[in-house]
């Protein structure tokens, strides 16, 4: 059986889709699609796959199984109902959509039509969370008790698509686009769900969207974090730290981790494996479908993160209104 991939947006993350799936022999992007002539003609040539303009001419003409979206997130919303009317299989990146409301919405669609929906948020997949998450169930360091992640970066870049920065389109600035990232490791850590979140953000003057997020969590777990992302700042750094009643575990980005125990003494272990997060997760992805299986990353999985979201939201405009 041999899979074939329709890739719905052909921008920069798209790189790492069709990266992954010619790593797959089960699987192979057979359509692509974008508006930008320029975009599709360069994936066309890396795919050697049916070029289009429109992804509806493309689901429509096209002869696919599974449909890979990476559209502005509003747009989320009625590509992925449009391929579910068309039985078609649906890998979704993050963050879902702009909204719980979008989200239920999609979900609906999907199940009434009888068909996959895998939304691509990755923590669960990349090595060195894998690894990370192996010695904490190890029990080792006794019981997870919180996290906390601080991100600091240059958000407003030169190169960030316009898009992003209008809240109608992306729903959000940095804690939708990152912050969906670090809700999606805590709940791989803690093994929950989110029971609450709240926040404050700061928006630029001039700005829809959020450049800075200071947020709280706790998950269905008992598992409490906190999360820092600071998009002001050409300091760079992105750390994930898992608190433990025994321990400590310090996760870095350039694939390792320290770890600790009660005495302090850190060691640093390493965690690359030679495969990306995009190229384990496509796999699975793959595979999954082939034994007509339920998604690892479902849409109420999705959905989730962006309750978590909108509540951080919630809580800043409640909170500013009072002030």
């Amino acid at each position: 059986m041999m899979i074939r991939v329709g890739l719905i947006g052909c921008g920069k993350i798209s790189e790492r889709h069709i990266s992954a799936f010619s790593k797959i022999k089960e699987a192979k992007i057979t359509a692509v699609c974008d508006i930008s002539s320029e975009k599709v003609a360069y994936a066309a040539e890396l795919t050697g796959a049916q070029k289009y303009s429109d992804y509806i001419d493309m689901i429509d003409n096209a002869e696919l199984d599974l449909a890979v979206v990476n559209l502005p997130h509003s747009l989320h919303n009625p590509c992925v109902c449009e391929c579910a009317r068309r039985g078609l299989d649906v890998f979704l990146e993050k963050p879902m959509g702009i909204s719980v409301k979008d989200c239920d919405e999609m979900i609906a669609a999907c199940k009434e039509a009888g068909i996959m929906l895998w939304v691509g948020h990755g923590q669960s997949f990349e090595p060195v969370n894998i690894r990370a998450k192996e010695i904490v169930e190890s029990g080792k360091l006794g019981k997870l008790i919180s996290v906390t992640e601080t991100r600091n970066t240059i958000y407003f870049t030169e190169d960030r698509p316009r898009w992003f920065l209008d809240k109608n389109i992306s729903g959000g600035g940095i804690m939708v686009n990152l912050g969906a990232h670090t809700l999606d490791r805590i709940k791989f850590f803690a093994g929950g769900d989110i029971q609450y979140a709240f926040g404050g953000i700061h928006i630029p003057q001039g700005m829809t969207v959020e450049n800075n997020v200071q947020a709280f969590v706790k998950t269905t777990t008992g598992v409490t974090a906190a999360i820092n992302l600071v998009g002001h700042t050409a300091a760079y750094q992105y750390l994930t730290v898992l608190y433990l009643s025994d321990g400590e575990i310090r996760i870095h980005d350039d694939d390792t981790i320290e770890v600790c125990g009660r005495d302090g003494e850190f060691e640093t272990v390493d965690c690359s494996c030679g495969l990306s997060e995009m190229d384990l997760q496509m796999k699975c992805l793959v595979k999954t479908i082939m034994a007509g299986s339920k998604p690892q990353i479902s849409g109420d999985y999705g959905k989730d993160i962006i309750r978590a979201i909108e509540n951080i939201y919630d809580t800043e405009a409640i909170f500013a209104s009072k002030v």
